[in-house]
């Protein structure tokens, strides 16, 4: 039996097609020991599996640096990879490395969660938090069509709110999906009338978002560094007589780059 490290298994060629076999589904990342994203990957990878292991599901690591047959035979080109080994079908997970982000779409593969049911703003101020970026159906109206087409997004967190109560704080009608995001104030909304394509389209450009500036925080470093948006860092002295000069250059030059 392979070896069980933090929740997740530690796979070697010996052990690597009995466990695929074994397991379903199960995720396997392959990785490097001196890669710096697969170190930053460990943690989130670990809490992953503590969440996922109550509901049968496995996760697994194996070196690729070693194990380099069975690398080269799955067809790894680069660090981290994830791979989800699930009803005889394989593919690569292509979304955020968190934990929650992994966790969810697995969740997903499985069918066992494509939405989340929120009962008043508060919960869905708290899933934008957990999740960055969320839409959210306001009421019970499109039910059926959101949640079919947000099948379609596997990499994107979707909620339904019912309450009275969402209705008034986002002054939406019935059957509209409101975009939220921790990067920006800015909301977004979708009209119920949308077909799939129009669904799409909505929520992939709400996903990339237009340059702004933001403060370094705990956002701005997931963002940049897990998110894997690009980011311009800029370091200077706040108290000397050209900041001002400096802060209106930068917020002259963000809306351009879009």
């Amino acid at each position: 039996n392979p070896e069980v490290k933090d929740e997740v298994l530690i796979l070697t060629k010996l052990n690597f097609h009995m466990s695929i076999q074994k397991h379903n589904p199960i995720l396997v990342w392959f990785y490097a020991p001196w890669s710096g994203h697969c170190k930053r990957l460990a943690s989130e990878y670990s809490s992953a599996a503590k969440i996922l292991k109550a509901e049968e599901i496995v996760l697994a690591k194996i070196d690729a640096t070693v194990h380099t047959e069975i690398a080269e035979r799955i067809g790894i080109r680069g660090f981290p990879t994830l791979r989800i080994f699930f009803n005889g079908i394989s593919s690569y997970y292509k979304g955020i490395l968190r934990e929650v982000h992994i966790v969810q779409w697995i969740r997903k593969k499985k069918g066992l969660s494509i939405y989340e049911e929120l009962n008043s703003v508060e919960e869905v101020e708290a899933y934008k938090n957990k999740f960055s970026i969320v839409f959210i159906l306001i009421g019970s109206e499109n039910l059926e069509s959101f949640v079919s087409y947000a099948e379609t997004l596997e990499y994107y967190s979707f909620g339904h709110c019912y309450s009275q109560e969402c209705l008034d704080y986002y002054g939406t009608e019935e059957g509209t999906v409101v975009g939220l995001s921790v990067y920006d104030e800015e909301r977004r909304e979708l009209d119920k009338e949308y077909t799939l394509t129009v669904f799409q389209e909505f929520v992939e450009n709400k996903v990339k978002p237009k340059p702004f500036i933001m403060n370094y925080s705990k956002n701005c470093y997931n963002l940049i560094f897990k998110d894997s948006v690009p980011g311009l860092l800029l370091f200077y002295d706040q108290t000397s007589s050209s900041s001002f000069a400096i802060e209106n250059v930068i917020s002259e030059a963000a809306p351009l780059i879009w």
